[in-house]
């Protein structure tokens, strides 16, 4: 509440500022703040907390894929990943918006290494393709002078894969991870193909994560390299599937601006008279 002081004073509400008298003298104060401003901030906490969630149910059905480089990340990256997937879900839904509701494919080759990615450790490209009821994932022939940036004591090139389906309205997940790939160093690679069955269910995201690292040779065993920059993780497909269907995501219609000049108000002064009236 604030004291008018000035020449023109204010009477009634204007804008956002209420002229009132009080004990012989005349105050302002500010109106209260619109409620639906707390509204959307609620509605963006509760899509916020989803891709928390979301994250986290992922990090844990690909727990055992997670090699040391990935765990130093904090949680936040894949978070965001998906708070992004949620927010591209229709505007008229916000607050309700989740994973299902939004482009799945912004998921496609997210990196769980934040120091490297899979391309800049392997110079092929591993592919997913989807069939009627799985899906084919195939890695290239390739050879290891040319096509892979291995540290130097690397004597083995270790694949890994796994394929996640998720039902985020449930927080449920299936897995079925594949063997280890190893390929030795100096081998030129001939190719190598593998199918992932899908389960049944009304709604799914797949995802089908790859993993890259190095090991050399201790003994009969393989000894990991554990350098951040010698490992390699990636999200190779990301898919939504509805009633066995794949769901294409359509991008929510934008309205033209329409820009026109604003109406300007005009007042008109009122002459008092040669009495001191108005006329």
């Amino acid at each position: 509440m604030a004291r008018q002081t000035g020449i023109i004073r204010i009477s009634g509400k204007v804008g956002n500022t209420v002229g009132f008298a009080r004990g012989g003298e005349e105050f302002t104060r500010a109106t209260a703040k619109p409620y639906d401003l707390a509204e959307e901030s609620k509605k963006s906490a509760t899509e916020f907390g989803r891709g928390s969630t979301a994250s986290s149910l992922v990090r844990e059905a690909f727990s055992r894929m997670l090699l040391p480089a990935f765990r130093k990340d904090p949680n936040n990256r894949l978070a965001e990943k998906f708070r992004r997937v949620i927010r591209s879900g229709p505007s008229s839904k916000k607050g309700k918006r989740g994973v299902f509701d939004g482009n799945v494919s912004l998921l496609n080759g997210f990196e769980f290494n934040p120091y490297t990615a899979f391309k800049k450790l392997a110079f092929f490209q591993p592919k997913a393709e989807l069939t009627a009821k799985a899906i084919n994932l195939s890695v290239p022939e390739f050879s290891w002078q040319r096509d892979v940036q291995a540290p130097e004591k690397a004597t083995s090139l270790i694949l890994g894969a796994i394929c996640g389906s998720f039902d985020f309205r449930m927080n449920r997940y299936e897995t079925i991870q594949a063997a280890e790939l190893i390929i030795e160093k100096g081998q030129s690679f001939a190719g190598a193909g593998l199918q992932v069955p899908i389960p049944e269910a009304e709604e799914q995201v797949i995802l089908v994560m790859l993993t890259l690292n190095f090991a050399s040779t201790g003994g009969k065993n393989l000894l990991k390299i554990e350098r951040r920059d010698a490992q390699a993780g990636t999200i190779l497909a990301a898919l939504h599937l509805k009633n066995g269907e794949l769901v294409v995501f359509e991008e929510e219609a934008l309205f033209p601006e329409y820009h026109t000049q604003p109406v300007v108000p005009v007042v008109n002064w009122q002459v008092n008279n040669s009495s001191g009236h108005l006329q």
